[in-house]
């Protein structure tokens, strides 16, 4: 029996090693590759293009949607049959919508053991021709629905499976940001801020954006740094994180 083929692109030695280890659970032929060079050289060269891309969304060479978008003229037997988009968050912008219906999921980094197997075995028992599930009936706020058209081009699955990503995430920025009070780390309560201001921008969530905003900017004062007003933000912020989390 041929085994699937699961093509992964990632720079990192650590990930790739860790995702490997992962994996080796699954009836899959992975195939590893550490920048978009050797992507398209692997793929190019493969007898059959592999049922489905797990792409890093930043590469040493360049960015995982340049890739995506280069794979619009190769021939349809050259192209990976389902495409997940791997990133840390703060990579996301404008272009996603370029991609269009070319990516399946985005998974969020660190996704997790069970996650990662999840998505795998989803994506390999679904036909060629499958496309992800659309909710028949989502109300969406004007923010949103603005947000869906100018990130990710009008497509409702994608933004579906990028918020669902981040509900996973916020478990770990609550610890995160909890840890960073704790400790006073100016640098991590920022960088946290700066992170999920992105995150939210491109949820439509422009209410979240100002409390994250707000959150940055007691950070990145440092002449007036202080621990009891950005204490006091974070934990607005965090009970948004909260209720989002627990619904």
């Amino acid at each position: 029996m041929t085994l699937p083929k699961v093509l992964l692109v990632e720079d990192d030695a650590a990930t790739q090693a860790w995702v490997t280890m992962v994996l080796e659970v699954l009836p899959i032929d992975l195939v590893c590759c550490k920048n978009l060079g050797e992507a398209r050289s692997w793929m190019l060269a493969a007898v059959t293009a592999p049922r489905l891309l797990l792409l890093d969304m930043m590469l040493p060479d360049g960015s995982g949607l340049e890739l995506l978008e280069e794979l619009r003229s190769w021939p349809a037997d050259r192209r990976p049959v389902h495409v997940v988009l791997m990133s840390a968050g703060s990579g996301l912008d404008s272009r996603l919508q370029q991609a269009g219906q070319q990516v399946d999921q985005v998974l969020m980094k660190p996704p997790g053991v069970a996650k990662l197997i999840d998505c795998v075995k989803c994506w390999l028992a679904k036909p060629e021709n499958a496309q992800t599930a659309v909710p028949s009936a989502v109300c969406r706020s004007p923010d949103q629905r603005e947000a869906i058209n100018l990130f990710f081009g009008g497509d409702e699955s994608l933004y579906s499976n990028f918020a669902t990503s981040c509900l996973e995430q916020f478990g770990l920025d609550i610890d995160n940001g909890d840890a960073s009070i704790r400790n006073g780390d100016i640098a991590s309560i920022r960088r946290l801020g700066h992170s999920l201001k992105s995150v939210f921008r491109l949820l439509g969530r422009t209410q979240v954006v100002e409390l994250a905003a707000s959150l940055e900017r007691c950070a990145a004062d440092e002449a007036n740094f202080s621990l009891t007003s950005t204490a006091e933000q974070w934990s607005k912020l965090r009970q948004v994180l909260l209720d989002m989390t627990l619904r």
